[in-house]
């Protein structure tokens, strides 16, 4: 009897792990904000095939048609990457802002813990953000390796694309470039990698650019400084037929002026249930999406205790069994005590890992 009942807190010790991995995997889905990264925002309008959603060492492809694309949310530290023909529109949180990702781009999602300021950084591909008029200590940038670009408000992007053309097996040709088609742009460049040092930085405004071609392997020279020159043809026609939609119904359409975009505050409703008043609770959209990712993860932390509490009662009763009393009665209720907390956690975490 001594030895079945060690055999069986052995088998629901080892089932006990993949059980909780099981119900947290969710469909292969990344791990959601669990409070230790700033929040960034969350994904508003997805189209063409499928993006990636890097967040720390989980990786997850999205089909642009899947449900949970829709909404997700992201957080600072979060890499997202287009495959081609996919367009992404972000909504960001603070400062209130709207971010059209191109296809075949990778951006890092980044946010301070105060909830004040953010920005992003691109990798390689196509960006353009409209802001909201930022006030108080909020600030929002966008940068490359090699350009900066900070704002207060304005209709803007980013590029970083290589030159297929003039790269060759000796180095890579990649222009770098910050356009600004309404607003005001500060867009400063990076000189020395290593120490972050700041060249002088220029002020674009609407319907202007800079850019900066950089050919990795090539003799290395002093950079003329950075100057503006109107918008190419090129970036014009891309994002013509590319508007920021807006999506956020705190800003605006990318025709529409950004002062006039926040809409009224709306007064609660109130209603009569009997002898009762009942008044209505108005909660920002960011609001609502946190407490539904917070009600995503109850079913996990309920198998995660019942595993718990179920493993530790099996091996109390194991234990008491052998060393203190094997006659009485104790181990049984433990052990079947155990088992049941252990069964209850095991189907409560199959259903969650099914239901979406």
């Amino acid at each position: 009897m001594r030895n079945e009942r060690l055999l069986l807190c052995a088998l629901f010790l080892i089932l006990f792990p993949a059980v909780a991995v099981l119900s947290q995997a969710r469909g292969g889905a990344v791990s959601a904000p669990d409070g230790s990264g700033a929040v960034f925002g969350s994904i508003v309008w997805a189209e063409g095939s499928t993006f990636t959603l890097l967040r720390g060492s989980s990786r997850r492809v999205y089909s642009v048609d899947d449900l949970e694309a829709i909404g997700t949310r992201l957080i600072s530290g979060d890499i997202l990457q287009t495959g081609p023909s996919t367009f992404l529109e972000l909504s960001v949180r603070e400062p209130r802002a709207s971010i059209q990702i191109a296809e075949n781009t990778s951006f890092l999602c980044s946010s301070d813990s105060a909830g004040r300021s953010s920005s992003g950084e691109l990798h390689y591909g196509r960006i353009r953000a409209k802001v909201a008029t930022l006030s108080g200590n909020s600030s929002f940038r966008l940068s490359t390796p090699t350009l900066v670009a900070g704002v207060r408000g304005t209709d803007f992007g980013c590029d970083l694309l290589v030159d297929q053309d003039a790269s060759s097996a000796a180095g890579v040709r990649m222009t770098h470039r910050v356009f600004c088609f309404s607003g005001a742009v500060l867009v400063s460049e990076i000189t020395d990698e290593g120490s972050g040092v700041a060249a002088e930085p220029v002020e674009l405004s609407g319907g202007d650019m800079v850019e900066r071609v950089i050919e990795t392997g090539s003799s290395s020279e002093a950079p003329v400084p950075l100057s503006s020159q109107p918008v190419s043809g090129e970036v014009e026609q891309f994002w013509g037929k590319r508007p920021v939609l807006g999506l956020d119904p705190a800003l605006p359409a990318s025709d529409e002026p950004i002062a006039e975009a926040l809409p009224p505050p709306r007064e609660p409703r109130t209603w009569k249930e009997g002898s009762w008043t009942v008044l209505e609770i108005i909660r920002p959209e960011w609001r609502k999406e946190e407490l539904l990712m917070r009600n995503r993860q109850i079913p996990s932390w309920a198998v995660a205790g019942l595993m718990t509490l179920g493993s530790t009662a099996c091996v109390t009763g194991a234990w008491y069994d052998a060393s203190v009393d094997s006659a009485s009665s104790i181990p049984e209720r433990s052990l079947s005590a155990g088992l049941v907390m252990i069964g209850t956690g095991s189907l409560l975490g199959l259903i969650s890992s099914l239901v979406p």
